[in-house]
């Protein structure tokens, strides 16, 4: 559940969001709509991560459980984000104010230093948690010294989210790869969640892959009338 910071700035939003986009429908075409949507929905997924100015939220207290237990068991986790500021940032500090080591790979980092986050990863054994973006991270590495994937907020492509699993999920691991997707109850993500289930989207078998645009025809018109974000 949201904390009480994350469910006033969602209920917020979301209310400006509906007062705005009751405007836009009468005077804008489809296309212009569909992108004040997905704008609103940005910065409802935003806020499912964290409240505004707040370094921590429901879903980090339900990280650092994790945390503890995977360090405790000397253990390793990869960490996603689709988000910099509204996560991979936040993240950061919050595992520098509570002694957790990490490394971050993410977009501006030259290619010596993405190779060296790898390197103290995968051999300094002090280090917990690999901390990246989806678009980073998600592709191109083999990261099998992980046994723990979790999943801080979700791509609108579940298949992108597969491909990040698959960092840890290659030959040569050895343990049994545990997932988890921390999704926020009575918001969009849970609706986002519901939508890709009645779709078959969450199932691997069902797609090899998907683009943005996809989940965009998903959601018909009737759907993207306000009242279906709440």
């Amino acid at each position: 559940d949201l904390d009480g910071d994350q469910r006033t700035a969602y209920d917020q939003a979301l209310a400006k969001g509906q007062r705005h986009l009751s405007d836009k429908i009468k005077t804008e075409n489809d296309f212009q709509v569909r992108r004040h949507i997905f704008s609103l929905l940005q910065e409802l997924k935003q806020i499912c991560n964290f409240a505004p100015s707040r370094p921590t939220s429901a879903k980090t207290e339900a990280l650092m459980d994790y945390i503890e237990t995977i360090a405790e068991n000397k253990e390793k986790v990869l960490i996603f984000s689709q988000y910099v500021g509204y996560g991979v940032e936040k993240l950061e500090e919050l595992f520098k104010n509570n002694s957790v080591k990490y490394v971050s790979y993410c977009g501006g980092l030259s290619n010596q230093e993405r190779d060296q986050a790898i390197q103290s990863f995968r051999n300094d054994a002090s280090i917990t948690a690999f901390l990246s973006t989806v678009k980073t991270g998600g592709v191109g590495i083999t990261l099998t010294e992980a046994s723990y994937v979790i999943h801080f907020d979700h791509w609108w492509n579940p298949a992108s989210m597969w491909q990040a699993e698959d960092r840890a999920h290659r030959p040569g691991q050895k343990n049994k790869l545990n997932v988890y997707s921390f999704w926020m109850r009575d918001t969009i993500e849970e609706k986002i969640k519901q939508k890709l289930h009645e779709k078959g989207m969450l199932i691997h078998s069902v797609i090899d892959s998907l683009a943005s645009e996809v989940i965009e025809e998903a959601i018909t018109r009737s759907e993207e009338h306000t009242s279906e974000l709440q």
